[in-house]
């Protein structure tokens, strides 16, 4: 029961971590030209 708990609390630990983004783009692109985005 023990193991399970541990289990379950490293489960926890691991389901909060943060997510990273990380983005490149071109800082002269005009994005009012374009009409949709796809990530």
């Amino acid at each position: 029961m023990k193991s399970l708990k541990l289990i379950l609390f490293a489960l926890l630990l691991v389901g909060c971590a943060p997510i990273r983004v990380n983005y490149d783009f071109d800082r002269t692109t005009d994005f009012t030209d374009y009409k949709t985005y796809q990530y």
